[in-house]
C-alpha cells in the first residue's frame, strides 16, 4: 500500500502531488471537493493532506518544471506596473510672452514648495489667464517650463495624489482643479514660515 502525498498552497497556487498512476483519478475527485472547501476559508494559508488508499502499491513520484528550494516553489518577483515616466512636450502657442511673465511674476509670489502647490499655483493662473478650466500634462509641464522648473518626475501621479487630498479631479485626460484648490492658491500660499525664537 502506497501513501499519497498531497501539499496545497493557495496563497500561491501550487499543488504538489506524489501518487501512483492508478490512484490518480480518485485523488483529483476528492482534491476538487477540497478545493471547493479551501475557496470558503479565505484565511487559510496551506493545506498538507497526506491520504492512503485501500489499493494502492506503488508510489510514483513527478518532479514539478518551477525550481524548488527547501522543499517550496520559489515564487518568481512581481513586476511593478507603473505608469513610467510621460514624454511631455513643451506647447510653444499656449500663453503669449506676456502671460509667460505674469505666470513667474506670480508663481514667484506664492513660493509653491511641495509639488501638488506648484501644479496647483500654475493651473490656478493658467486658469485664469487662458479662460479654461482643464489642463492636460503637456499644458502643465509647457508652465513648468516658463517658471523654470522641473516637471515633476511622474506628473500623473501628482493629479492622483491631488484628486485624493480634494483638490480637483482628471476629466477626460485634463487636470480640473477645483475650488479647494483655487482658495489654497489664494489664501494659504505662500506658506507662513515659522517664527523662531
Amino acid at each position: 500500500m502506497s501513501q499519497i502525498k498531497l501539499h496545497l498552497d493557495v496563497v500561491e497556487g501550487t499543488l504538489d502531488l506524489e501518487c501512483s498512476g492508478e490512484d490518480f483519478e480518485g485523488i483529483m475527485t476528492r482534491i476538487e471537493g477540497m478545493m471547493r472547501n479551501l475557496t470558503n476559508v479565505p484565511r487559510r494559508k496551506m493545506a498538507d493532506v497526506h491520504v492512503a488508499p485501500e489499493d494502492a502499491e506503488q508510489e510514483i513520484t513527478e518532479e514539478e518544471d518551477a525550481p524548488v528550494t527547501n522543499g517550496k516553489a520559489v515564487k518568481k518577483p512581481r513586476r511593478r506596473k507603473g505608469s513610467g515616466h510621460a514624454n511631455w512636450k513643451v506647447i510653444d502657442n499656449l500663453m503669449t510672452e506676456a502671460q509667460r511673465g505674469a505666470l513667474r511674476k506670480f508663481y514667484a509670489e506664492k513660493a509653491p514648495g511641495k509639488q501638488n502647490d506648484q501644479v496647483a499655483v500654475l493651473a490656478h493662473k493658467l486658469s485664469e489667464m487662458l479662460d479654461r478650466e482643464g489642463f492636460d500634462g503637456n499644458e502643465i509641464h509647457t508652465a513648468f517650463q516658463a517658471v523654470n522648473e522641473k516637471t515633476p518626475a511622474n506628473l500623473t501621479g501628482v493629479f492622483g495624489n491631488m484628486t485624493g487630498e480634494g483638490l480637483g479631479k482628471v476629466i477626460d485626460k485634463k487636470w480640473t482643479p477645483n475650488f479647494k484648490s483655487s482658495d489654497m492658491v489664494k489664501h494659504d500660499l505662500p506658506a507662513a514660515k515659522p517664527t523662531k525664537k
